[in-house]
């Protein structure tokens, strides 16, 4: 019986950022993917991934389900499991031996509403589960996160260690595209949430418009992605009347996203993430980038005229996104070392070694 790599990822709800490292890993190496639903057929993405659905009824049969699939499983390497979600089932179900890898620490995660202090046994659910998560995450025989600061703040959480390795696209050959000097394109990418802050793009589309007429008359701005929040951004740009200007495109194809990257001429991200493959795309295709600085990809990128690294408040990001707007047309190369950024085969060779996959 052969070896085989093998990832769990409980839940495929959404095409996001973590889909899309799965797919990644994908293209270089044979992956069984276990999920507990996959409503997004991910297979789609990526063809060469083999979904294994385990379907289950309730929450003891996601514990059963998922011991019994993987025992007496010969694994090449070490299994993956992807996400707290993930590694705290694989402990619950006895597996031996497991890596796991875990995209952003607590603190970048969606704050839950505290609805379990007036309750004693929904906090005591709640304590017990964490004390789980820790166990699980400690349990593991190596971990994996993506930057040297989500590294750091992850050893504080759960006092062990985990290896970062950061994730990259392709930068096969430099790419020569023409951008309009009629217009000025901007382009943001991101689930459509309150803590995404797009709300701060709108905001300094507005203010533009007060203190640089000529430049507001020039911008186009295209919002792409989907979530809860755009009802309220949609009345954001009523209320601003700045509706002419704003496009909203929710989900888009692969092709119409290169499409939009190509034509745009600035990318906007005002959020803290744990990471921002966005940006090495926006980079990719001779975007003008500003960023927050909480945007862990931050760490690798440095100031210039074409990259802004704003503070976490609203008034330097605007103060950023004006001056790069009032900046003369660089001479400098767009490449702006890309030879030097992470490239997706190393990353996805990174992570094999590190779980034995090549052995």
């Amino acid at each position: 019986m052969n070896k085989k790599i093998f990832i769990f990822y409980p839940y495929i709800n959404s095409f996001g950022g973590i889909e899309k490292l799965i797919c990644e890993l994908g293209k270089y190496n044979k992956i069984n993917l276990i999920c507990y639903s996959d409503y997004i057929n991910l297979s789609k993405y990526n063809n060469k991934i083999k979904i294994i659905k385990l379907n289950p009824k309730n929450y003891l049969d996601k514990i059963l389900l998922l011991k019994k699939f993987f025992k007496n499983k010969l694994f090449k390497g070490l299994p993956l499991m992807w996400g707290y979600k993930a590694a705290f089932f694989a402990y619950l179900s006895n597996i031996k031996f497991y890596a796991v890898f875990i995209d952003d620490p607590i603190s970048l995660l969606t704050k839950s509403k505290k609805i379990y202090s007036y309750n004693f046994l929904k906090k005591l659910r709640t304590y017990i589960a964490n004390y789980i998560q820790h166990l699980s995450i400690n349990y593991a025989s190596k971990r994996i996160t993506q930057t040297k600061r989500n590294s750091i703040e992850l050893f504080k959480t759960f006092n062990c260690k985990f290896n970062y390795f950061y994730p990259g696209i392709s930068f096969k050959r430099t790419l020569k595209i023409k951008k309009s000097q009629k217009q000025i394109n901007i382009l943001s990418i991101s689930r459509l949430e309150k803590n995404k802050k797009i709300d701060w793009i709108l905001k300094s589309i507005y203010d533009l418009k007060k203190t640089d007429l000529n430049i507001y008359k020039k911008i186009n701005l295209s919002i792409v992605g989907v979530g809860k929040d755009r009802a309220r951004l949609e009345k954001i740009c009523k209320n601003f009347f700045i509706n002419e200007k704003v496009f909203f495109y929710g989900f888009v194809s692969e092709r119409k996203k290169i499409d939009l990257l190509k034509k745009s001429n600035i990318f906007l991200i005002p959020a803290k993430q744990g990471y921002g493959i966005p940006a090495l795309e926006a980079l990719r295709y001779n975007n003008k980038l500003i960023i927050n600085k909480e945007s862990r990809i931050s760490e690798i990128l440095t100031e210039g005229d074409l990259i802004k690294i704003s503070k976490n408040n609203y008034n330097n990001f605007f103060k950023k996104f004006r001056i790069t707007l009032l900046l003369k047309k660089s001479n400098k190369s767009f490449n702006y070392k890309l030879h030097n950024l992470p490239n997706s085969a190393n990353w996805s060779k990174n992570i094999s070694n590190f779980c034995g996959w090549n052995k």
